[in-house]
């Protein structure tokens, strides 16, 4: 071993031509001799793959070093080429500065070449070696700034790929149009549809795939998911069969454990973000995985912080949780939490920090959940409303019972872009594993918790939670009159705020209302 390390760091010191040659002709040799790599198998599949390859598209598990990859992919790319260019970019600008470009900044900081070449220190998303070869970090906000990038050599890394949108897909196919141009698409598998997906399905022949399962990852060697699945829950973090981590900063033993528990292996999570497959998501599946992902970027409106609702799952017994999910009027998911056993006391506390902006708060009243009432009343909460799911439904013809009815506008409102802020991963995988049916009578009909656990499914909590605070049955007419005068006291305070325009929001709401009768019609 220090035979080893003293040849590479004599290769380092004083390059031989055969030495450089390899560093430019192969990432793998650049990686372990420059930036000290110490990389596992995929990892090195992955760098060979963009240099053989035009199109690579990686789909991985979670944490499975893939930022990592990416970095040194740039790096090489720069030092290979004296007119290479490289476009990073990935759905969020937090992604690209904090995720690539924080990589990045690590991989030239560790850098131990001695010789010639010595990187700059890269700037926030920037790093240039010369007028005509640079990398560079662009949000995907405006496609357009994807025109212009024409070299004899033009590298374009694509992180988090299922999330960027369709226009920059295209833009990057003007780059390919001239010059020697490779793409680098990397992701969590969690939208079975787009660009991305089509790299792996219909336009496979033209890409280079690769898929990072996490039982494939170091950590995980020797445990397979046959072996995971014969582990009892509640195991503690001591447990010997999570002490194995070669490489901490990858996937977990501990991690994966715990996400079988918590999702199952039929959840579009298990599947997407463990082993790196895109979700196969039944077809009677109530929300689709595509809308539960977009709601995971919070949609800040003004003023959208002035009335909150509240929707309370009270849980029985057992294994079960208590959950409370708070959101705005336009969808914002602002702050949830779950609690087990008597929980009560805590729901109250929880929901008190919001209490002067709490325009309603909507709980399971079925069992446990009839006292929770009567707790929020004596201590001045008002607009508590008690709902009981398996109810009558305000339409019948449509509906098996009122959960049938939430449940369905819930879906609605996801599918039309009315809900966002949802980052809680354990919600996410619920209200994926949710189905439906049309029954005999023609009325939606959510499927029966009893069913769902057959399934594997536990108890969907936090769903129900979201569920009741998106739960509204007041008629249009009477929530325009009460939006209307809720407008006009807030401009009582505050003179400065606009006119609402009640005529235009009339018709609207005469138009769903029309849209709603022609569909009892039918």
């Amino acid at each position: 071993m220090r035979e080893s390390k003293t040849k590479i760091q004599t290769a380092i010191a004083r390059p031989s031509r055969s030495t450089a040659a390899s560093l430019l002709r192969d990432p793998v040799v650049f990686a372990r001799l420059v930036l000290g790599a110490d990389l596992w198998q995929t990892q090195r599949e992955i760098l060979t793959a963009v240099s053989q390859h035009s199109r690579v598209g990686v789909k991985a598990a979670h944490a499975s070093g893939k930022s990592y990859a990416i970095a040194i992919a740039v790096l090489w790319w720069l030092t290979a080429h004296r007119d290479g260019i490289v476009v990073t970019t990935a759905p969020t600008w937090l992604q690209v500065e904090k995720v690539i470009w924080g990589e990045i900044k690590s991989a030239v900081l560790r850098s131990q070449w001695c010789g010639k070449l010595k990187f700059p220190l890269p700037t926030q998303t920037e790093l240039r070696l010369g007028p005509q070869n640079y990398a560079i970090g662009l949000s995907t906000d405006d496609s357009s700034r994807f025109q212009g990038f024409h070299s004899g050599h033009v590298l374009i890394v694509l992180d988090e790929a299922p999330g960027v949108r369709a226009e920059v897909y295209e833009a990057v196919e003007g780059i390919r149009a001239g010059g020697q141009v490779r793409v680098l698409a990397l992701g969590n598998p969690t939208v079975a549809g787009g660009p991305f997906y089509d790299a792996f399905t219909i336009n496979r022949a033209s890409w280079r795939t690769i898929t990072i399962n996490a039982f494939d990852t170091p950590n995980l060697e020797g445990l397979p998911l046959e072996a995971l699945r014969l582990l009892p829950s509640g195991l503690s973090e001591n447990d010997r069969v999570f002490q194995y981590r070669p490489r901490p900063y990858l996937v977990t033993r501990r991690w994966v454990y715990e996400k079988l528990w918590e999702w199952g292996e039929d959840s579009p999570l298990w599947q997407s973000r463990v082993l790196g497959s895109f979700p196969e998501q039944a077809e009677d599946s109530l929300i689709s995985l595509k809308w539960l992902e977009a709601a995971r970027r919070p949609q800040v409106l003004p003023h959208d912080e002035a009335q909150l609702y509240a929707g309370i799952d009270v849980a029985e017994a057992g294994g079960d949780e208590t959950v409370c999910a708070v959101r705005t009027r336009s969808g914002r998911i602002v702050a949830m939490q779950s609690w087990h056993g008597n929980s009560r006391g805590p729901v109250i506390a929880f929901l008190t920090t919001f209490k002067d902006r709490l325009a309603e708060i909507n709980f399971d009243r079925a069992g446990v959940g009839a006292y929770f009432a009567t707790d929020f009343e004596s201590i001045g909460f008002i607009n508590i409303n008690g709902v009981n799911v398996g109810q009558a439904t305000d339409f019948p013809d449509l509906y098996r019972n009122l959960k049938a009815q939430l449940y369905w506008s819930l879906r609605e409102r996801f599918q039309n872009g009315e809900v966002s802020g949802l980052d809680d991963e354990v919600s996410i995988a619920q209200l994926a594993s949710i189905r439906y049916e049309i029954n005999p009578r023609g009325q939606v009909q959510i499927e029966p918790k009893e069913e769902a656990r057959k399934r594997g499914v536990r108890s969907p909590d936090r769903a129900e939670a979201l569920m009741l605070a998106f739960a509204d049955r007041t008629p249009g007419i009477l929530r325009y009159y009460q939006e209307l005068n809720e407008a006009q006291a807030a401009r009582a305070k505050n003179p400065n705020l606009p006119e609402p325009e009640p005529d235009d929001y009339l018709e609207q709401i005469y138009e769903d209302e029309m849209r709603r009768l022609e569909t009892l019609g039918k």
